[in-house]
């Protein structure tokens, strides 16, 4: 037991379809595969939800499918019984996924885990909890000393990172700094090396503007704060070209010239990664000192309880999670033979 991996998994939303594709993973090959060096440990308790598993009967054979897999999950109980309402949002349900990673976040702390993989949320519902709320790579940032992290979307050789999370479209030429672009292309940089063994990494940026400003006729971010950026990165040894206009690289697969992309926004790197990747993407946060791994789709409320929600995200999240944390014991090792 001591050699396995131990992974956390929140609870989400529960009138999400987390429970669902949780569920579904169990029951998977790929779990299979994995349970052998993997121990989960769940921040949730599937008794409390007996009576809408009874209620629902396709989700509900789904879960007596998993009944001799669940003595393999350790249960971590969050609070009082939560009543399911699949697809609504829910101050309740929104308060048990919060302290749900919370929980986790406290396990990981004292060395009880060695990744966390989080659930879908609502964040309106836990934002009735925590106003402040912006979203899971926030709140494991702020927790962990406020650490700078990275938001990577990983698909097979596909990864695409951001070098703003959740912020509006008005707010991104003045986010768009020049100590910005040179700390997040530094932690991406690093964590090729380190959480993908990538030894050289080589990285793009997409610009900001179309056509990433046309040397400055659609906009000047390029030239005033792109451009130095880029310059001082790669006189220090990181290998990062651009900027590219978003469109072409994607239409042209420039992609595939380099181990990462960093991307300016959210839909600018997102959109492109969920159409290539058709709902198997991974969401992973760079640069705390616990492996986090996230589906990279949300809740779903449209289809809760339909029994047609896919886990492969999941799937490969958990793979994920299980491939970063080797290379990061690896490494360790490495460092301390020499």
């Amino acid at each position: 037991m001591q050699n396995k991996f131990k992974i956390g998994v929140t609870s989400g939303d529960l009138n999400g379809i987390g429970l669902e594709i949780f569920a579904k993973y169990l029951n998977s090959k790929e779990f299979t595969q994995n349970s052998q060096q993997i121990e989960i440990y769940f921040f949730c308790d599937f008794s409390n939800y007996v009576k809408y598993f009874e209620i629902n009967k396709t989700i509900g054979r789904l879960f007596k499918k998993i009944q001799s897999q669940l003595n393999k999950i350790l249960f971590i109980e969050i609070g009082k019984e939560i009543k399911i309402q699949p697809g609504k949002i829910s101050k309740d349900i929104g308060k048990y996924a919060l302290d749900s990673i919370n929980f986790a976040i406290d396990y990981a702390n004292k060395g009880k885990l060695d990744g966390i993989i989080t659930l879908p949320i609502c964040k309106e519902s836990i934002k009735m909890n925590l106003p402040n709320f912006t979203g899971h790579t926030e709140h494991l940032s702020n927790f962990f000393s406020n650490r700078m992290s990275l938001m990577i979307f990983v698909y097979k050789k596909l990864r695409i990172a951001l070098l703003t999370n959740h912020i509006s479209i008005r707010s991104l030429s003045a986010a768009l700094n020049f100590n910005l672009i040179v700390e997040k292309s530094k932690i991406f940089y690093h964590s090729l090396k380190r959480d993908f063994s990538i030894a050289n990494p080589k990285i793009a940026i997409l610009g900001l503007n179309p056509h990433s400003g046309e040397n400055g006729v659609i906009g000047i971010e390029e030239i005033e704060t792109f451009y130095p950026a880029i310059e001082y990165l790669q006189s220090i040894g990181i290998k990062l070209e651009g900027p590219f206009p978003a469109d072409g690289f994607f239409a042209f697969g420039l992609g595939k010239k380099f181990d990462g992309i960093l991307a300016c926004y959210h839909d600018q790197g997102l959109i492109p990664f969920k159409l290539i990747t058709k709902g198997k993407g991974v969401n992973f946060t760079a640069n705390l000192p616990i492996v986090r791994c996230s589906p990279d789709h949300g809740t779903a409320f449209d289809i809760v309880g339909k029994g047609i929600a896919d886990y492969k995200s999941l799937a490969n999240a958990f793979a994920l999670a299980i491939k970063i944390i080797k290379n990061r014991r690896r490494q360790d090792r490495t460092r301390s033979i020499n």
